[in-house]
């Protein structure tokens, strides 16, 4: 895992996710994104990042895409659960 230098910009790019999803990450969670780079980070065939921008990732992956596809069942996600690495296998870590 990179190091990240926990730049303004970063954090203002976590905090702009948890507006757009409308959730409020816990502080081990924020502090891990602050401090390490996912955006080209995987782990055991589990990827937190593909594209380099994990911020961005995070807020496509837990939103309805184009087509309509999502990983909830029914018509709204549920609250205060995200998608924060997907994996190989059918499943999903939320």
């Amino acid at each position: 895992m990179s190091p990240q230098c926990g730049s303004s910009a970063s954090v203002r790019a976590i905090e702009n996710v948890q507006e757009a999803l409308g959730v409020k990450f816990p502080p081990a969670f924020l502090q891990l994104v602050c401090k390490f780079n996912l955006g080209k980070f995987e782990v055991c065939n589990v990827r937190f990042g593909t594209k380099g921008d994990y911020a961005g990732e995070l807020v496509q992956l837990n939103c309805t895409d184009e087509y309509g596809g999502k990983w909830w069942p029914g018509e709204a996600r549920p609250v205060n659960l995200i998608v924060f690495a997907v994996g190989d296998h059918p499943w999903i870590f939320a």
